[in-house]
């Protein structure tokens, strides 16, 4: 039972120290249909963008896609997909993963 506890309040602790951030990948292009977010923080479990003026998303159909992920202090990364309905996507970030980092009081700076 202790341990159980214990781990109780460090999870409540973790919670405590993590902020919503709002990502969005502005899709030039106009190609693309279904983009996913992953990142440190889901441990690159896909999360759904939404270009339907809801969830974080300003304008329906601008081809501006957001997503709100609650992130916990720290140094992390993040990119984005194209759900292709193949096994892995389309990776649409060139280059190395876009990184950011949320500090102790809750800021957020990177990329």
């Amino acid at each position: 039972m202790k341990k159980l506890l214990s781990i109780i309040i460090l999870l409540s602790l973790t919670n405590l120290f993590a902020v919503d951030v709002t990502f969005t990948v502005n899709d030039g292009s106009w190609l693309n249909q279904d983009i996913e977010w992953k990142g440190t923080p889901t441990d690159w479990a896909l999360v759904q963008m939404f270009d339907d003026g809801t969830s974080g998303d300003a304008t329906a159909g601008d081809h501006i896609w957001t997503c709100i992920v609650d992130v916990a202090e720290g140094d992390h990364s993040w990119g984005a997909i194209e759900n292709d309905g193949s096994e892995w996507g389309i990776w649409l970030i060139e280059g190395d993963n876009l990184a950011f980092c949320v500090s102790a009081s809750g800021e957020v700076t990177g990329t």
